[in-house]
């Protein structure tokens, strides 16, 4: 009689056991995924960005001793680009383009 009740107890354990270690097993998998998703996000927002430079080709300056302009060709894709430091714009320039890009942004 006790060992039907422990075959029949051993059976129900095995039954039961089975079940919960695919439960887990799903929970552990979902877990590190969720994980290396999550890094590979945040990765990517912290990952240093290329220069903004990097983007266009720019045309080559020559200039004199003094500071002249000698010379501007063009760019790969044929139009003059010069990099030009944020402080060697006007303030009016800069506002004014800053305008410019909110009203058509607005209307997107």
């Amino acid at each position: 009689m006790e060992k039907e009740k422990l075959k029949l107890y051993s059976d129900y354990d095995n039954k039961s056991a089975m079940p919960k270690t695919r439960f887990k097993l799903a929970h552990k998998l979902i877990i590190v995924i969720t994980l290396l998703l999550m890094s590979g996000i945040i990765y990517l927002h912290i990952a240093p960005k290329p220069p903004l430079s990097s983007y266009y080709t720019s045309s080559t300056a020559v200039y004199a001793r003094r500071g002249e302009l000698l010379r501007l060709t063009l760019a790969k894709d044929q139009q003059y680009r010069v990099w030009t430091d944020l402080e060697d714009i006007p303030k009016n320039i800069q506002q004014a383009t800053l305008l410019y890009e909110v009203s058509r942004v607005r209307w997107l």
